[in-house]
């Protein structure tokens, strides 16, 4: 199905049935209905990266981060409304309980909390390069990876008052099981995962393959995934034990979404620029920006996604 230009990141609103794809190269949105497959396209910031659905209100949350800001997106009228963040967007997450969205700011350390009901802020300070963000609904705790501090800033949603948990090398994407209150950080510069026990902040090291780089929960089974680069492995976590199985690359479920193309850019600190070719053939600049799983959507790393699929099939 056409999109938009270089298309970055997706999200889904199940209610509506409606997906959206923030296209990076086009500076735009495209909104396919599930319906029909029809499209309409929404104009957003300089560089949208990352793209969150908040289903009970039907607003989506784009992150651009060239132009720091976030684009709001109502749903029913795809009607937009711009917000000021911080230096960098990456990463969204959105809280549909309290109607509170996070946005990570990777160049000013902080995150920016959108209150849904009258798109105000707030500003929250994290720890160096914030990459990454997931929410727990149900304790309304919000977790958010700091590349450059090897450390994962907690949120109290009701007060913004934090508190830091130390994880491994680089760590990146991040995702929660609000059933076990269990968070798991995926430390992409090393072979391991860091385990967060929600109640306590208190935390465990699980080996996995080399340089893992993204995460999936499954709150119904407890078993938690991890897609592993440098080994072109997964694992499988017992969220019950933290026992673990590797998983055959081509016993892989899902490889598609948003993959880096090359394993020198995926561990290349976030921030730095690379050059791609575009479909014109011109050169551009991309910066080279961490996956971060997607609670409510949003930041994956970019890449090439057919040079990473021939990495796994050798």
């Amino acid at each position: 199905m056409p999109v938009g230009t270089s298309p970055q990141a997706v999200a889904v609103n199940p209610v509506t049935n409606k997906t959206y794809v923030a296209n990076q190269g086009s500076d735009t949105v495209t909104v396919i209905d599930g319906a029909t497959n029809t499209t309409a396209t929404v104009p957003a910031g300089t560089g949208p990266q990352a793209v969150a659905v908040n289903p009970v209100t039907n607003k989506i949350y784009v992150t651009n981060q060239d132009s720091n800001n976030v684009t709001v997106i109502d749903g029913a009228t795809n009607t937009t409304a711009t917000v000021t963040t911080g230096t960098g967007p990456q990463a969204v997450a959105v809280n549909p309980v309290t109607n509170k969205i996070y946005v990570t700011n990777y160049k000013s350390n902080n995150v920016t909390v959108i209150h849904g009901a009258t798109n105000t802020t707030a500003t929250v300070t994290t720890g160096t390069g914030p990459v990454a963000v997931a929410v727990n609904p149900v304790t309304d705790k919000i977790y958010v990876t700091n590349w450059g501090s090897n450390t994962v800033t907690v949120i109290d949603g009701a007060t913004n008052a934090t508190a830091t948990v130390p994880a491994g090398t680089g760590p990146q994407a991040v995702a929660v099981n609000p059933v076990t209150n269990t968070i798991y950080v995926v430390d992409s510069g090393s072979s391991h995962v860091t385990v967060i026990d929600g109640a306590t902040n208190t935390t465990a090291t699980v080996g996995v393959g080399g340089n893992p780089f993204v995460v999936a929960v499954n709150p119904v089974t407890n078993k938690i995934y991890f897609a592993n680069l440098a080994s072109s492995t997964g694992t499988e976590l017992d969220g019950a034990t933290n026992a673990t199985t590797t998983v055959p690359r081509r016993q892989l479920p899902g490889r598609g979404g948003r993959e880096p193309g090359h394993q020198q850019d995926l561990l290349r600190q976030p921030g730095q620029q690379h050059r791609v070719g575009d479909r014109r053939g011109h050169q551009r600049h991309h910066r080279h920006r961490p996956h971060r799983h997607q609670s409510g959507g949003g930041g994956r790393q970019p890449g090439h996604r057919q040079d990473l699929r021939r990495q796994l099939q050798r």
